[in-house]
């Protein structure tokens, strides 16, 4: 390249041709890394619900401890969800299912299971 008139030559920017290989560039990583994602995402998604259902235990169990009185975890296989005594059910999501299985029943209703935590700390479940 030449010199213009003051002796500087004009460094600023980039070419069309290095944009054009970077957007080629990335639109190939792209491509490439997409899949590796999306198969990672549904196990994401069952950590995050067993997270989440381990915390509402937890909390069960520490509500009943605190208040001095018993308390429970329910599980509806049937309708696919789980909440805690005196809260609104949570919804599992899509292609997330849940099960129970108990060794004797506290509840007469079948696809609903229920961990109940005593005030003494103990615990019991059923389905």
């Amino acid at each position: 390249m030449s010199a213009p008139r003051g002796g500087r030559t004009s460094d600023r920017g980039f070419t069309l041709v290095e944009l054009l290989v970077v957007l080629a560039v990335l639109a190939l990583l792209t491509a490439l890394i997409s899949p590796v994602i999306a198969s990672l995402l549904p196990g994401y998604r069952l950590s995050r619900v067993a997270d989440e259902m381990i915390l509402e235990i937890r909390t069960a169990g520490a509500r009943a401890i605190g208040t001095y009185r018993t308390t429970g975890f329910f599980v509806d296989v049937g309708d696919g969800s789980y909440w805690r005594e005196g809260e609104s059910p949570t919804a599992l999501p899509a292609g997330v299912a849940t099960g129970f299985v108990a060794a004797r029943s506290l509840m007469p209703v079948v696809d609903v299971g229920q961990v109940a935590f005593f005030r003494t700390g103990r615990r019991a479940a059923g389905g």
